[in-house]
Formats: structure tokens, sequence, C-alpha cells
């Protein structure tokens, strides 16, 4: 299967050649938030913030779960800060590591030996 993951699905195309290596022929990043974002570090630890963007991105998360015809769907703010934090996805990347996520802007990650 070839991935193709934009903004928090980078994060989510690395977890799934984590535990299923096998089923990955490529993973394609796209603005991947692969080794956190500043914006999220901001956010998470301003008292000012951090409230007025959980509303934000609630209001947000809520419109985008009544146009695919699913207002049950949850959304859990506190969770997608974390794992966007640098912090969060340090941990995540100590666990799901991938020799794809290039070491800097300015290479390429590793390819795998098909």
């Amino acid at each position: 299967m070839n991935l193709i993951g934009h903004s928090h699905g980078g994060p989510t195309i690395q977890y799934i050649e984590g535990v299923a290596p096998e089923k990955v022929a490529s993973m394609t990043a796209v603005a991947g938030a692969m080794k956190g974002t500043k914006l999220a570090d901001v956010i998470v630890e301003s008292k000012f913030l951090d409230p007025i963007a959980e509303v934000v991105f609630g209001l947000l998360g809520k419109g985008i779960a009544l146009i695919q015809s699913n207002p049950e769907l949850s959304v859990d703010y506190e969770g997608s800060m974390q794992s966007l934090s640098t912090t969060g996805i340090n941990e995540f990347n100590a666990k799901y590591g991938s020799a794809a996520i290039p070491k800097d802007c300015n290479s390429q990650g590793a390819k795998a030996d098909c």
C-alpha cells in the first residue's frame, strides 16, 4: 500500500508503518507534523491561547463532523495538541520511529530495502 499523509496524517502513516511494515510499499508526508510544531508548543504552554484554541478547534471539529454527516464524531483537542507538540511527537517517534523521516529540511529520509 502506498500511503500519503497531510499534516496530522503524516504521523498517522508513520504509525501504520510501525505496526504493519509489511503492508507499506511507500510513504509520503506532505507538510506532515513529523517533528511536532512550534505552534502547538506555544498554544499548549499558554494560559491565554490554550482555551481560545480549544473553542476554535472544537467548533472546527464539530463542523467537519457535520459536513461528513457524522455528528457523533469525537473531538479530542487535548490529545491532538499533545500529539502535535514537540514533546508529544518525540514520545511518538521513540515508539514508532521511521528511517523515512529526514534529519532536517535539506535532506530526504532513507528508502526501505525492498
